[in-house]
């Protein structure tokens, strides 16, 4: 698929503002902005843990649940355009907490203390994405608050899940 130039290289983003999904404009330092950004790092460094040899189906599941998340944040629910969007739900953290059970099933053996990252590159990469996630789960949390957005309060309690499952991940890497 051969994407327009002009589609990417908009130009409109040089006076240090951009819009969102909803084409609402704000400046790009602006709380939904760095939610986004973190979201967008956190699915990278999922993308960086499956392309170096852990490939794990659950996580194209995660990737694909934070591109919808982003898209929430992005998008003012009250539009038609966030009428369409799904919002994350409980069903979509239960699948978390399977999975971290299943990690532990598979012999993932935690000592209760504080953990330094990097025993193997895979688990470090993992710890990695942990702590964007915790700073993402930071920001979202603020954003959720500071806007009002009761929609997404299962979308907060996914993150906080999610990085207790990815440091469960990366012990089950070691």
């Amino acid at each position: 698929m051969k994407i327009d130039f002009d589609l990417v290289t908009t130009r409109t983003g040089d006076n240090g503002k951009t819009s969102d999904y909803s084409g609402s404009v704000d400046w790009k330092d602006a709380p939904v902005f760095a939610v986004l950004g973190d979201l967008d790092e956190l699915n990278s460094w999922l993308g960086v843990i499956k392309h170096f040899g852990c490939y794990e189906p659950t996580l194209e599941k995660i990737q694909a649940k934070l591109l919808n998340l982003g898209s929430l944040v992005a998008t003012d629910p009250r539009s038609k355009l966030g009428e369409t969007l799904t919002p994350l739900t409980d069903a979509d953290i239960d699948r978390l907490e399977v999975w971290e059970k299943h990690l532990f099933d598979d012999g993932v053996m935690i000592e209760p203390v504080f953990v330094l990252p990097g025993k193997t590159p895979q688990s470090a990469q993992a710890d990695l994405a942990r702590t964007v996630c915790r700073r993402a789960e930071r920001g979202f949390v603020a954003f959720v608050r500071d806007h009002g957005r009761s929609d997404l309060h299962a979308a907060s309690r996914y993150l906080n899940r999610l990085s207790d499952c990815l440091f469960v991940f990366a012990r089950s890497l070691e």
